[in-house]
């Protein structure tokens, strides 16, 4: 079983029918410290008893679910750790009652077991049961709590957030990423898993922060990120703080902070360029090259896009292409999303230019990825004939136009989601307006009968 840092690995140690929570989370048959436990060591005790999951002893399931975790049968460790969680809960003695930590250790393993198990939504609830008896240990302990204590439950913290997170529940994932570095961020620097987690952390509370539409606040995080990677790293150029800029870039665009945007890319852009040409040609660093080439064209064109919104939409082709430049070297195809949709903004910029030549042409390339990444009956392959046709109605070319809503109505001919028959409709009824242009009335009316028979049947 591997687990995210030392913090979940878990002594092998005697136990009897009288436990205790020791320090580091896990159950002894003392209060005093157990050299066994430090060494991972079996006792005489749990030698000598039978490793049945039958056997109602807590000293031998507890020893049974690390044993069973190691031969990576997470079942029936889940059912030993499960045994050990009941008989802490059915314990009378006060004192018994009041082992959170070893209670919180149960559970977090538990939930590491599930998530092995793709049980993510009992694994949410095994952490969330860790966490409150990690913070009720935390709050009962006569002494103030030790790093190791902030740690450990900081982590399960962490482990919680990430699972809220992949079920998009970014706002309680927000919520414990915030608890969670907390507590890090009071753990002594010497700790070796401090830095890594404050890092994940910090960048999960942004990520969260974005998800939500909350971008003031995921701005002013992104720049508390850049300014400590710039108090490692100074004036160097680095990939890392390249991806700061491109994501502080990507907030004020969202805010319509546009100036603002595309100054964070361009610094962007400065830092890659740099680090590219830094990077031997080798084969051992094609994949970080590669990297460094995507994002390159993803912040060119997040520029061409921030002009494009000023209605700078000359200077902005020029960004697109670029990005197109530079994906294609990533290795990145036509029909890859990023190049497709940076072709569509070369169009979008063409019409708002109305240069209908260059635009038909660049309409004419996507529409060959599309047919080459999409199925024949693709809503996207209609859409692109009517786009073209659009182009031709503009320059009074009714023929050509006709030509391409057919391609788009016959693409559609087995449509049956409502949103589709109506698209279908729009293009029979543009396509009869053409005609109507050409004074052919029969066939225009033709077709809007067909038109609305196709809304009134199916929609």
């Amino acid at each position: 079983m591997m687990f995210r840092n030392k913090i979940h690995q878990v002594a092998l140690i005697g136990l009897t029918k009288r436990w205790y929570s020791t320090e580091n989370g896990t159950i002894s048959s003392s209060q005093a410290p157990i050299s066994a436990a430090a060494t991972g060591m079996r006792t005489a005790q749990s030698r000598s008893a039978k490793m049945s999951i039958n056997n109602d002893d807590p000293a031998v399931q507890f020893n049974l679910g690390i044993q069973r975790m190691q031969e990576d049968d997470t079942f029936s460790a889940v059912a030993c750790f499960q045994n050990v969680v009941a008989a802490i809960n059915a314990e009378t003695t006060e004192e018994a009652k009041k082992n959170h930590l070893a209670l919180g250790r149960c559970h977090s393993t538990i939930g590491h077991c599930q998530l092995k198990m793709q049980k993510n939504a009992e694994a949410i609830v095994s952490f969330t049961n860790a966490a409150r008896h990690l913070e009720e240990h935390n709050r009962l302990v006569a002494a103030p709590p030790t790093a190791y204590s902030f740690s450990f439950l900081a982590t399960v913290l962490m482990d919680l957030a990430d699972e809220l997170y992949k079920v998009t529940n970014f706002a309680e994932a927000l919520e414990r990423y915030k608890q969670g570095l907390s507590l890090w961020e009071r753990v002594p620097e010497a700790n070796e898993n401090r830095v890594a987690s404050v890092q994940h952390c910090t960048l999960q509370i942004a990520d969260c922060q974005e998800k939500l539409g909350k971008f003031n606040a995921a701005l002013d995080t992104h720049r508390r990120i850049l300014d400590a990677k710039i108090s490692v790293y100074g004036k160097e150029p680095f990939e890392d703080v390249a991806d700061s800029h491109l994501a502080i870039g990507m907030c004020l665009f969202e805010l319509d902070k546009v100036s603002e945007a595309i100054k964070a890319n361009l610094d962007a852009i400065s830092i890659l360029e740099r680090v590219l040409v830094t990077l031997p040609r080798t084969v051992e660093v094609v994949p970080t090259r590669k990297e460094i080439l995507t994002k390159l064209g993803k912040a060119h064109n997040n520029v061409g896009a921030a002009l494009f919104r000023q209605g700078e939409t000359t200077s902005a082709i020029p960004n697109f292409n670029a990005a197109i430049e530079n994906w294609t070297k990533a290795g990145l195809p036509l029909k890859h999303p990023h190049v497709s949709a940076a072709l569509n903004s070369i169009a979008l910029c063409h019409a708002a230019l109305k240069q209908d030549a260059e635009e038909l042409a660049v309409r004419e390339k996507l529409h060959k990825t599309y047919v080459e990444m999409l199925s024949p009956g693709h809503p996207t392959i209609a859409a692109s004939y009517g786009d073209m046709a659009a182009i031709h109605e503009r320059k009074d070319d009714p023929k050509q136009a006709i030509e391409k809503l057919n391609l788009a109505i016959a693409t559609l001919e087995k449509a049956s989601k409502p949103e589709e028959v109506v698209m279908r409709s729009a293009y029979l009824n543009r396509c009869a307006a053409c005609y109507e242009a050409l004074g052919n009335v029969r066939e225009a009316q033709k077709l809007r009968s067909q038109a609305n028979e196709a809304i009134v049947g199916k929609v």
